[in-house]
């Protein structure tokens, strides 16, 4: 019973970490689209001197959140493929239908979020179809990973979403204390020293 257990743990925590990190990565690519496409209208509307410190800005926080996207992307990949090998341990059907279907069509998504942009005919456009098939790619993983936990825990009975156990029990508040913790209190307080 120890390896199920180990593998609820393992695929919980992947589940988990497969959707932090997707909300993460949703939200730099919106804020990061958002202040590319400032600076370009910026750009465009001409510059002047407030406006080139507002630019200097906007390059930072893109490339602040392209790194934060960077760290996210590489956090997906690595998490997806735990959550899948986790899921297979659970259950012999592993992620399913829907599962899969997540991942695949997130992968063809965020594919087509860097084939897109070409076909555009302005920059906003090319801009706002990479934001919305690389935000809609990511979403669509995360829909599948909660489909599939979901699904794992109807089939199993077993929790697939619960937190690691606390630290903190409930013994450690019923005002008792360990004895040789009491002794050295009781020591110090006598004045005995160490």
């Amino acid at each position: 019973m120890h390896g199920f257990e180990d593998s609820d743990g393992m695929f919980a925590l992947a589940s988990r970490r497969v959707i932090r990190f997707g909300v993460v990565f949703v939200v730099a690519v919106a804020v990061a689209n958002a202040l590319g496409l400032a600076a370009l209208s910026a750009a465009r509307t001409g510059i002047n001197q407030n406006e080139v410190a507002a630019s200097a800005y906007y390059a930072v926080g893109s490339s602040f959140l392209g790194l934060i996207g960077l760290v996210c992307v590489f956090g997906l990949v690595v998490c997806t493929i735990v959550w899948i090998i986790s899921a297979h341990r659970v259950t012999r059907a592993g992620p399913g239908l829907a599962g899969y279907s997540g991942v695949v069509l997130s992968l063809a998504l965020i594919v087509l979020a860097y084939l897109a942009p070409q076909w555009a005919s302005t920059t906003n456009g090319a801009v706002l179809a990479d934001t919305a098939l690389r935000i809609g790619g990511t979403l669509v993983l995360i829909a599948g990973v909660l489909i599939t936990r979901a699904r794992i825990h109807r089939e199993t009975g077993r929790p697939t979403v619960a937190d690691p156990p606390s630290l903190i029990t409930q013994d450690d508040w019923n005002g008792t204390w360990d004895p040789l913790v009491q002794r050295e209190i009781e020591r110090r307080r006598r004045g005995s020293g160490p």
